[in-house]
């Protein structure tokens, strides 16, 4: 027979498991607040991608990217930077978005067909023409031709 007395046991609701870490290839949706009015930022996915250009290294210190030096590499940084295929974390951090060149050049020397990779955020509509025109200075020695098929 039951006390009366007695609440009957319960067994404790079961524990929800922690939330997955985000994995690199996530979207996501920044919302950033300005003064009076909101804009969305998006995210895309971030993709591995290789990027095909070719340059006049008249102006450059060569294609390896070195500190205090004019690089290809320290251009084409910047330009995926500004162009919104880095977050400013990973910015001058290129093991974080997996950079990969298939050659270097020496001070002076010019390319004509050059393939970098890297695991970028990319909106494949204008994506080149987007890089090409945060590449400085405008109108340079430097162009990107096409992007994995996406142009």
């Amino acid at each position: 027979m039951e006390n009366p007395d007695t609440e009957p046991t319960r067994s404790p609701p079961p524990q929800e498991p922690d939330p997955k870490k985000l994995k690199m290839s996530t979207t996501t949706t920044d919302d950033e607040e300005t003064t009076g009015a909101t804009t969305q930022k998006q995210r895309f996915k971030r993709r591995k991608v290789a990027i095909f250009f070719a340059y006049c290294g008249v102006g450059y210190q060569g294609m390896q990217k070195n500190p205090g030096a004019k690089t290809i590499e320290g251009d084409l940084e910047e330009a995926l930077y500004l162009s919104d295929a880095v977050p400013e974390q990973d910015r001058n951090n290129p093991k974080r978005y997996d950079w990969a060149r298939s050659a270097r050049t020496d001070k002076g020397v010019s390319a004509v067909g050059q393939v970098v990779s890297g695991r970028f955020y990319v909106d494949p509509p204008g994506f080149v023409d987007r890089l090409n025109s945060n590449l400085s200075p405008p109108n340079s020695d430097f162009r990107i031709q096409a992007c994995d098929g996406v142009v």
